[in-house]
């Protein structure tokens, strides 16, 4: 009772800013549709007959083609001009574009102008038993090749394609399997690596030849696309790769902005070769996480650390929206990376899309042949009635588009085409239906648009609160659902309707129990109401929060929001309102993790269930009131750039990014936080904000306790401002327990607040700066920067919440001369000098010791708990 009264005081003190977006109708439904490969029936009837429907599609090509026969770029114009998205498909077809080549494409074990030159890896590495029966990768030596999930195994050139293991590999064998996975060897087009090499000059500024360059002694490339790269997985080629891709398909394409999708699979590639150490799967001697695209690596050249999929979004692609993959391929085998949140990205709330489960996508299979024969397909007045009653693969299909359709998500189905009688009848026949549904078929990048920048706030959120058939009322099919459309069971009555003939009813017919799964659901307060009446033996409605991790297969174990029984035998209205919060309230390890890196765990949406056989449900109404708005005023200093009386603003402006610069590891926050400048002369830099809530000391306020983040910018007099520079935070939340407030800065160590915000005339007050007694633990992570102010620790250069030797060695020591906005500049003048080093990481070492470099310490530990 007491959380309800706080809910309503809380509604009546709070005020809503919450900004108008475009709204899309809550009856609204779509379905996205993409096709791979640039194959020649996309072109002559696919993309014709999308347009025939009003649809649109993705198409997804491979852009070398356009090198191999420049006619392939009229057909691409084709797609555009026929108001269809294109996409890029390159990649793992291992040509134009390339991600994660497994060698060097080293020559054959020897002796290289008086230098040794061992491959990567050696043909003992791939044949030998390593001591467990298995070779370097962590395969077994009996294992056929073709079984290694290598495509186009007998196009390697093997001895003996079909029937080789690995441990009979000769060193022929060794060196073919080295030349098929190494970008250096391999062209499927005469010329295509030059031509990349010419791109990366025209695009990137680099110089010469990659083949000119080759320098084992050097371990590293000096000319073409892989100039100053150690390995072909180095960062600088990933970035090189993006910045071509971005400016080939604009300036090829006359297009005023480059596609957003990327599509990963398609070609050969092999994710089983790795070796293993500690239980992860690695493939090179310094441990490169490869042939996972969320899998980060540190670059030899900026100390970042990366993945593909980061640098991708980086440049505001959408990365995985078709990835095939079942898990992570780092020894996390899980498939926690494809159940993350639904395709709907407003289900996500942040700028990371995965979509759903490779197993739950729309299975677009037509047979080659129907059974029976299509002759009754041709003969009948009503195909789709004829189709769905024949074809089990169609009607599969068309009963998950509506369920999920109808539960908040955009499907989507990904598809290589065929030039066939069936295939050409599927997809008339799907597209007419979603006609006649009212579903409209868009594109991925229409789908992006829809999700990101439409969310649903206003009205029903339940897309069917008629309890509506519509496969039926489409089809008129006989074996069409009996139970409403986006339900899991029971049956729709007509018969006996509540208030006026379209209102149907859900009856648990025969059953105990029914589900629903509703996604896209905003944040705030929702109110839902619902008519009942009871069944035989317990009725009630449970209602439950769906995290992404747990979309579809374990959201009934989410927690619980209200238990709502049944308890009249005649018609009755309920109704309940609770808090929906916008942030991860559970704990998400960060690097390698079961858990998607830099995917939190959002609350998507909201799982309902019937209890009672007979319980009878009708009108379900899930509306959304309202967003509450704290206001949080913060108050730290920076040891850094801290002068005696303020913080000095030197990175102000030029090298300030316009972004904020979290949203890689440790931190991984995908918030989209940018200015299109500096807005005030005053900002020192970038911090991140993190609020926490527990009814616990803040000693427990650890990351499950999450409940809200915020990128901000920091002022020289300890302020904390949102991006006018001027104002305070504000955060849409609903506060009923402690709220402790965190910060962190790139290169400082991360505090949080030892007592609770006071909450003072509506504002959430705190300042860090008054002692060591407001920050947890004290100075074992705080000191006193000047008199009597308190401040954050510095020369914390890699982030990893303690001053140490690797804070010099790996960070300080390699930037040392340079200028800009580095991590190695501890005291924030944008220079990378010696004071860095003397002055702040020195003396935070030993606690105010200066430690020689041979001396192991742990020095100043952050404190935030983990």
């Amino acid at each position: 009772m007491y959380k309800k009264i706080l809910l309503i005081l809380f509604i009546i003190i709070s005020f809503n800013i919450y900004a108008q977006q475009p709204n899309i109708d809550v009856n609204s439904r779509f379905v996205s549709f993409g096709f791979d490969d640039g194959r020649t029936s996309d072109f002559e009837w696919v993309a014709p007959m999308f347009t025939q429907y009003n649809s649109h599609a993705s198409f997804n090509i491979i852009n070398y083609a356009a090198y191999a026969a420049p006619s392939y770029v009229e057909k691409v114009d084709s797609l555009i001009a026929q108001g269809h998205e294109i996409g890029d498909h390159t990649i793992w077809h291992r040509t134009f574009m390339y991600v994660h080549p497994f060698f060097n494409g080293q020559p054959e074990e020897g002796y290289i102008g008086g230098i040794e030159n061992k491959g990567f890896p050696t043909n003992a590495d791939m044949k030998d038993d390593q001591g467990d029966g298995k070779n370097i990768f962590g395969v077994l030596l009996d294992q056929k090749i073709k079984d290694s999930h290598i495509w186009y195994y007998t196009q390697i050139g093997l001895s003996n394609p079909d029937s080789v293991t690995w441990g009979t590999l000769t060193d022929n064998d060794c060196q073919a399997i080295r030349n098929y996975l190494s970008v250096w060897n391999y062209s499927s087009v005469t010329g295509l690596l030059d031509y990349l090499d010419e791109l990366s000059a025209q695009y990137c500024g680099t110089i010469g030849y990659s083949k000119d360059s080759l320098s084992w002694n050097g371990e590293k490339f000096t000319k073409g696309i892989f100039t100053g790269c150690k390995t072909t997985c180095n960062h600088e080629i990933w970035d090189r790769l993006v910045e071509i891709q971005h400016h080939w398909y604009t300036d090829t394409y006359n297009l005023n902005d480059p596609p957003t999708n990327w599509s990963f699979p398609g070609g050969p590639h092999s994710p089983d070769l790795f070796y293993l150490k500690d239980g992860r799967k690695y493939y090179d001697r310094d441990y490169t996480i490869i042939a996972n695209h969320f899998g980060k690596c540190q670059s030899s050249k900026t100390l970042k650390f990366r993945s593909w999929a980061g640098i991708l979004q980086d440049y505001e692609y959408k990365t995985v929206s078709d990835a095939h993959f079942e898990g992570r391929w780092d020894g996390c085998e899980k498939r926690n990376i494809i159940l993350q949140m639904p395709f709907n990205a407003n289900l996500c709330k942040d700028n990371n899309v995965c979509r759903l489960n490779y197993h739950d996508k729309l299975s677009f299979a037509p047979v080659n042949t129907y059974s029976p024969d299509e002759e009754p397909l041709l003969s009948s007045t009503n195909w789709l009635k004829t189709i769905y009653e024949v074809d089990t693969k169609f009607k599969l299909m068309i009963n998950k588009l509506i369920r999920k359709s109808n539960n908040g998500m955009i499907p989507f189905g990904l598809n290589d085409s065929q030039d066939t009688f069936t295939w050409r009848l599927f997809f008339d026949l799907f597209l007419q239906f979603c006609q006649e549904a009212g579903i409209e078929a868009i594109s991925m990048k229409e789908a992006y648009e829809i999700a990101y920048n439409n969310p649903v706030v206003i009205g029903n959120l339940f897309r069917n609160p008629n309890m509506r058939r519509s496969v039926f009322e489409v089809t008129g099919a006989n074996n069409s659902p009996s139970y409403p459309d986006g339900w899991t069971a029971g049956i729709v009555d007509t018969t006996n309707s509540l208030t006026d003939s379209t209102n149907n009813i859900l009856v648990l017919d025969g059953i105990s129990s029914t589900e629903f799964f509703l996604y896209g659901v905003p944040p705030g307060i929702l109110n839902f109401s619902f008519a009942s009446k009871k069944g035989s033996g317990t009725s009630k409605i449970i209602i439950k929060k769906i995290r992404n991790i747990d979309l579809y297969y374990n959201a009934a174990n989410n927690p619980l929001i209200d238990e709502i029984n049944i308890n009249s035998d005649n018609w009755q209205f309920y109704n309940t309102s609770f808090y929906l919060e916008d942030a991860p309230r559970l704990s998400v390890p960060t690097e390698l993790s079961p858990s998607c890196d830099g995917f939190d765990n959002k609350i998507v949406g909201v799982y309902f269930k019937i209890e009672g056989q007979g319980t009878h449900f009708a009108m379900p109404d899930l509306t959304r009131t309202s967003i509450p708005v704290i206001i949080v005023d913060l108050k730290v200093f920076l040891e850094g750039p801290f002068n005696g009386t303020d913080m000095n603003t030197f990175l102000n402006p030029s090298d300030i990014p316009l972004s904020q610069p979290y949203n890689n590891s440790p931190w991984n926050y995908s918030g989209v936080e940018n200015v299109t400048q500096i807005p005030n002369n005053d900002i020192v830099d970038w911090v991140l904000i993190e609020l926490r809530e527990t009814q616990f000391p803040a000693d427990s306020a650890n990351s499950s306790t999450i409940v809200a983040r915020q990128a901000a910018f920091l002022l020289k007099d300890g302020a904390i401002k949102g991006m006018d520079g001027i104002s305070p935070l504000q955060f849409n939340l609903l506060i009923s327990e402690n709220l402790y407030a965190v910060v962190w800065h790139r290169n400082h160590l991360g505090v949080i607040s030892a007592n609770a915000i006071s909450l003072i005339d509506s504002v959430y007050h705190y300042d860090f700066s008054t002692g060591y007694g407001q920050v947890l633990g004290g100075t074992n992570g705080y000191k006193e920067i000047g008199n009597g102010v308190w401040g954050m620790i510095g020369g914390d250069g890699n982030a990893n919440g303690q001053t140490e030797n690797s804070d010099k060695n790996d960070v300080w020591e390699p930037l040392s001369g340079q200028t800009g906005y580095l991590s190695g500049d501890f005291n924030m003048n944008r220079q990378v000098a010696n004071p860095d080093k003397n002055d702040i990481w020195a003396p935070n070492s030993g606690k105010g010791t200066q430690i020689p470099d041979n001396v192991l310490f742990k020095g100043y530990l952050c404190q935030v708990p983990e």
